[in-house]
C-alpha cells in the first residue's frame, strides 16, 4: 500500500495493509516489522542517516528534489540527529507513528489528533517538525520530539489529498503546498504555518501536486485534477501560467523532469502525468504542448515516479549532452511499467 527508500537506496520501507517492513537492499533481508497501526498504511517516510548528518555539518543546503522533506538553505540539522534511522508511517486509522527502527524491537511514538485517514507526510528535519495532511480537511504540524501539535491549519473545506515541500517559498525560508477535494491549492509558510496564498480557480478536485526542480527560472507547481487537466501555477504570485489538456479522464499523478537536445531548448522542463485513461503523457512546460504519449497500461495509472540522469558533453567531442528520463508508472491493471525517454 506504500513504499519508499532512503536517498542512497540502502533501506527500503514497504507497507502491506497495516504492517510496514524495513528491508536492507545490501543484504536482501527484512530487518524490522513495524506493527501497531489498526488500518491500512497510506504513507511511509524513512529518515536517511547520511542526509541528517550532512544537514548537521553543512551551512548551505541545496533545495531538495524530494518533496517529502523540507530543507531550507540554512544548516540546522543537528536538532534532528537523533531521528537518523527512524521511520514515519501514516495510516487510515487516523494516526501517524514515528518508529525507532534501530532498536531490536521497534518502538513508536503515536500522533493521534487527526479525525480521518492521514493522506500525506512531509518531514521538516531542521525544526524536528512533521507536516501531515488528512481527509478530515486539516493540515497539522507536529513536534517530533514531544508528539504535540504545533499548528492546526483548517483553511481547506475538503479532504486534503497531497502535500509537498518547496524550499524557495517565503524568501528562501521554505514552505509547503497542499491540494484538496475543495478544488483549492494552499501555500503555507514553513516557519509560522500561515497560509500565504490560496489558488482557487483550479477546476476539479486536486489529486496530486508536484513542485518543479530549480532548473526553471522560478519554481512552478503542477496540479493534477479530476477534470482531466493539469494546471501550472506560479504559486509565488498566485498566477495560473497555463493549462495542459489532453487526458480524457481524471489525472491522478504528476511530476517534473527535463530534456536536453532532441530538438528542444536546452534545459527544457517537462511535465509528466498519469491518468484514469490509462496513459502517461509528457508535456513541454514552457508552451503546454504535448511531447510524448505512452499507452502501455490497460487500466488507470494511479501512481508514478520520475527521475532523470544527464550525461555531460565531452570536452573533446562535439556530441551534445543528453538526458535519460525514467518514468515508473503503476496501474490498477496490476503492472508497474518503466519507460525511458532519451533526449
Amino acid at each position: 500500500t506504500a513504499v519508499a527508500a532512503t536517498a542512497a537506496g540502502e533501506t527500503v520501507v514497504a507497507a502491506c495493509e497495516a504492517v510496514a517492513h524495513v528491508a536492507s537492499t545490501e543484504r536482501g533481508v527484512v530487518t524490522q516489522r513495524l506493527e501497531g497501526h489498526e488500518g491500512r498504511i497510506t504513507c511511509v517516510v524513512p529518515i536517511d542517516p547520511p542526509a541528517v548528518a550532512s544537514m548537521a555539518s553543512s551551512s548551505s543546503i541545496d533545495a531538495p528534489s524530494d518533496p517529502r522533506f523540507v530543507r531550507p538553505a540554512s544548516g540546522a540539522g543537528a536538532a534532528a540527529s537523533h531521528l537518523a534511522g527512524c521511520v514515519v508511517t501514516a495510516s487510515a486509522d487516523h494516526t501517524i507513528r514515528l518508529w525507532d527502527a534501530r532498536l531490536r524491537r521497534a518502538q513508536a511514538l503515536a500522533f493521534r489528533d487527526h479525525a480521518d485517514a492521514v493522506t500525506a507526510l512531509v518531514l521538516d528535519l531542521p525544526s524536528c517538525g512533521l507536516w501531515s495532511a488528512s481527509s478530515d480537511t486539516c493540515v497539522r504540524v507536529w513536534d517530533l520530539r514531544s508528539g504535540r501539535c504545533r499548528f492546526h491549519l483548517t483553511q481547506h473545506f475538503g479532504a486534503v489529498q497531497c502535500l509537498v515541500a518547496d524550499a524557495s517559498l517565503d524568501g528562501g525560508r521554505g514552505g509547503l503546498v497542499s491540494g484538496a477535494r475543495d478544488t483549492a491549492v494552499h501555500v503555507w509558510a514553513r516557519a509560522t504555518g500561515a497560509c500565504m496564498r490560496a489558488l482557487r480557480t483550479q477546476r476539479g478536485f486536486v489529486q496530486h501536486v508536484a513542485v518543479s526542480p530549480p532548473m526553471t527560472a522560478t519554481t512552478l507547481i503542477a496540479c493534477a485534477s479530476t477534470n482531466g487537466k493539469i494546471r501550472l501555477w506560479d504559486h509565488h504570485r498566485g498566477r495560473c501560467v497555463r493549462s495542459l489538456a489532453g487526458h480524457a479522464q481524471a489525472v491522478n499523478c504528476v511530476g517534473w523532469t527535463r530534456a536536453l537536445a532532441a530538438g528542444l531548448d536546452n534545459d527544457t522542463a517537462l511535465v509528466v502525468s498519469g491518468s484514469n485513461d490509462a496513459t502517461v503523457r509528457l508535456w513541454r512546460a514552457k508552451t503546454g504542448a504535448p511531447f510524448r504519449v505512452f499507452r502501455h497500461h490497460r487500466g488507470p495509472v494511479v501512481a508514478m515516479h520520475v527521475d532523470y540522469a544527464a550525461s555531460s558533453a565531452s570536452a573533446v567531442s562535439s556530441e551534445p549532452c543528453t538526458t535519460t528520463t525514467r518514468v515508473f508508472s503503476a496501474s490498477t491493471d496490476g503492472s508497474v511499467r518503466l519507460v525511458r525517454v532519451t533526449g
